[in-house]
């Protein structure tokens, strides 16, 4: 929750702990599966896209007053993303896995 309430106070820079070292595993797990380096930082990108809109989307509905727990706005909207975005992760993440890198110049 300090992210939102970071956001909450107006910071739009806001620089997540323990973010970035999570991404940079996940990117180290996808190569040690044997997935090619440039596909593994597409893909930790596609999720770090997804993360970033998600966030900035559920800030609008965060009240530092309410527990996120009790705030219905938040919640609803949290579960709704959930959704949405595994299922757009999903396919972004088959798309960059058959994506044949020789012919595109990626």
């Amino acid at each position: 929750m300090h992210v939102y309430n970071l956001w909450h106070a107006g910071c739009r820079d806001v620089i997540r702990e323990t973010f970035d070292s999570s991404t940079r595993m996940g990117r180290s797990v996808y190569e040690a599966l044997g997935v090619p380096r440039e596909k593994a930082d597409r893909m930790v990108n596609a999720f770090v896209t997804t993360d970033g809109k998600s966030m900035r989307d559920l800030a609008e509905h965060y009240d530092p007053d309410v527990s996120a727990l009790e705030n219905q706005p938040y919640m609803e909207n949290a579960r709704k993303m959930i959704k949405v975005w595994e299922a757009e992760l999903v396919e972004d993440m088959k798309d960059i896995l058959a994506s044949d890198d020789t012919k595109t110049g990626s």
